[in-house]
């Protein structure tokens, strides 16, 4: 199972970035609307687009550059992200001008982003395969509750702000906060198999993550011009939101192939329930529903996919957030795109084009399960038609115990310290390598730092991978 410190991390990002929503969505200021466009509907776009396309920047930035950052500063960052995600809250807190508004969103999506991205690359790389979609639920789920229950405190203690300024980031700085030791269990490094299935299918996965974020926001884009029948079920309908993430996030680790299906026949009655329907109170319900098998289903399916792509690949930090740096920024498109079709286009035709757009997104998602199946019947295939004769020449192929003990000589290392490499080799973290040799934490951690200097790498995952790249190179 996941670690309660990520968990309670990704909680709190999660809570922090929905009171932000929900403050942007009451506020009464709009970014950047040229004088002559005016209306709540084109402020709370405005809004809205500002938050998505800041907070995936931060999360590209993290994408993109974490890896560069020097090992002595990389802790520091993560503080750094926080803290300007506070001054970012606090400015659009306590100033009430447009241009501090915008100022303030944009730090505190950037450090969000940051931040997030950051949890799910650790996420990537600690937390087995056969439960991402649980961590993605039972995080976000948690989180949602913990929106709801602040917001309902603001609403009753209208004179206190300390429940937006202080206490989330104060939690987030907490959270955050990474036991002693830096470096974490890892994955082995990707295998054949899955190079030829990624270089397959990834292509197909941005597809269809930007087809979804595009739908979630021809979505949203109804709740904006519906917005005042919309506001009064937005609090309760962070507990719809809640209790479909805790189900579709168990759902996604069970039966991840059903979770397609399921997005194809819930976007399909919605949107037709959401364009179609007049009647206020079934629109207030719908607008709650919706949060639950709607818009959970979606996030927790591209997350999971995503999450699979980074625990497995070379770049984890690249992939761990990928599915938000796609997604945001088609949200936004998505956004524009509705407010011109619901508003100038017959309804039948958007209907028509959000469907045909659905069917592809789906399409793409089985087209990937199918390659995956495929190079795993090849890869099976291959290797059962190897000749035998090729496995009892050792001194073309040795096995696995020669070819350790000559990556162990070759840089010199003691007995204990190649006892916690081969423990490494097997994934297993800190407190299980422990317990296995019979040491302290503190201990394995000292042998850990001994083996990176030595094989001159700078964390477990780049040491892991050396070790299975140039095993046979050694001498």
């Amino acid at each position: 199972m996941p670690s309660s410190r990520l968990i309670v991390s990704q909680m709190l990002t999660w809570t922090y970035v929905q009171i932000v929503y929900q403050m942007i969505m009451n506020d009464g200021r709009g970014l950047f609307l040229p004088g002559g466009l005016s209306g709540e509907s084109l402020r709370i776009m405005s809004n809205i687009i500002f938050l998505s396309l800041s907070g995936a920047a931060g999360m590209a930035f993290f994408a993109l550059y974490y890896r560069r950052i020097p090992a002595a500063i990389k802790r520091s960052s993560i503080i750094c992200a926080v803290l300007i995600a506070c001054l970012g809250q606090i400015l659009m807190e306590l100033f009430p001008t447009e241009a501090m508004m915008a100022v303030g969103l944009l730090l505190s999506m950037l450090g969000w982003g940051y931040l997030m991205a950051y949890i799910l690359y650790r996420a990537a790389l600690e937390v087995s395969d056969a439960y991402f979609g649980r961590f993605i639920g039972i995080s976000l789920g948690f989180g949602s509750i913990l929106a709801f229950i602040i917001g309902a405190a603001d609403a009753v203690f209208t004179d206190m702000l300390a429940s937006r300024i202080l206490a989330i980031p104060g939690l987030i700085t907490l959270a955050l906060i990474k036991p002693a030791d830096e470096y974490l269990a890892i994955r082995q490094p990707p295998s054949p198999i899955w190079h030829s299935f990624f270089q397959k299918s990834h292509t197909y996965l941005v597809i269809s993550a930007i087809i979804m974020g595009i739908m979630l926001g021809l979505c949203d884009s109804i709740s904006v011009f519906h917005f005042p029948e919309y506001l009064p079920s937005f609090p309760s309908s962070r507990l719809f939101y809640a209790g479909g993430l805790f189900l579709f996030g168990w759902l996604a680790d069970k039966k991840f192939s059903v979770m397609p299906a399921i997005v194809l026949i819930v976007s399909i009655y919605f949107l037709w329930y959401r364009i179609f329907s007049t009647e206020p109170g079934l629109f207030l319900l719908s607008a709650m529903l919706v949060e639950a098998i709607y818009s959970s289903p979606i996030i927790v399916l591209l997350m999971t996919a995503f999450l699979h792509i980074a625990a497995h690949s070379d770049n984890p930090e690249k992939w761990a957030a990928m599915s938000r740096i796609i997604e945001l920024p088609a949200l936004s498109l998505g956004l524009l795109l509705g407010f011109i079709f619901f508003q100038y286009v017959y309804l039948p035709i958007s209907f028509t084009v959000y469907t045909v757009m659905l069917l592809i997104s789906v399409a793409l998602l089985y087209k990937i399960s199918i390659l995956y199946m495929h190079s795993l019947a090849e890869h099976n295939t291959e290797k059962s038609s190897e000749p035998v004769t090729e496995l009892k020449q050792p001194e073309e192929q040795p096995d696995e115990q020669d070819r350790y003990i000559r990556y162990c000589e070759h840089y010199n290392l003691t007995e204990r310290e190649a006892d916690v490499l081969q423990e490494l080799l097997k994934g297993h973290k800190i407190a299980a390598i422990a317990e296995n040799l019979f040491i302290s934490e503190r201990t394995v951690r000292f042998h850990i730092t001994n083996l990176l200097n030595k094989t001159g790498q700078d964390s477990q995952l780049s040491m892991v991978s050396d070790y299975y790249r140039n095993i046979n190179n050694v001498t």
